[in-house]
């Protein structure tokens, strides 16, 4: 039987889901900033891929049971729409990883990371500054790879001009350059 243990609603801050596997391997599964959600299933609670939260900053957030969860949907039904949307946005995005996992190599994930962590934000003249920046470690648990992958990348991008990296920043300066590379 599947049914819903807890809800948690990011009211502030930032959050990251992880796991890690049998080894202590870590593996990213993504971030939930204000205003996401996210559910723990009761029958994944006991299995080997169960994930974990962990704040990256001071956070608020709204932790329902199942059961509360129920008994709120049902006075606000409007909740299931917009908690049905934002699950079908983390399937799509979980898909996309498989994607690229089984398609790209280490360098191209390490560029649609960059995108992904570009994305929303303000782009100026073709140039995006991510502020703040995860460490390598951060982007290689997120992209099924190691540290040093992610660290020989970024110094190539940054050796050919497309990205600047700073403390806990990246500044892409070349948006356009970085989407051929992963096309191409």
């Amino acid at each position: 039987m599947i049914y819903l243990q807890t809800f948690i609603l990011s009211s502030e801050g930032r959050l990251t889901a992880r796991s890690f596997g049998i080894d202590g391997k870590e593996v990213v599964f993504g971030n939930f900033v204000k205003g996401q959600c996210f559910s723990r299933l009761g029958h994944l609670e006991n299995s080997l891929t169960a994930v974990d939260f962990e704040a990256q900053e001071d956070s608020l957030i709204l932790k329902l049971s199942g059961e509360n969860f129920d008994l709120f949907a049902q006075q606000y039904p409007n909740v299931i729409r917009s908690v049905i949307h934002f699950q079908n946005i983390v399937i799509k995005c979980l898909a996309q990883q498989v994607f690229e996992f089984s398609t790209m190599s280490v360098p191209k994930r390490v560029r649609a990371c960059l995108l992904r962590l570009a994305r929303g934000l303000d782009e100026v003249d073709n140039t995006v500054l991510i502020d703040p920046a995860p460490s390598h470690y951060e982007i290689a648990t997120s992209i099924s790879t190691h540290r040093e992958a992610v660290s020989r990348e970024l110094g190539s991008l940054a050796s050919a001009g497309i990205i600047k990296t700073g403390n806990r920043s990246i500044k892409i300066l070349d948006m356009k350059k970085l989407i051929s590379m992963i096309e191409n």
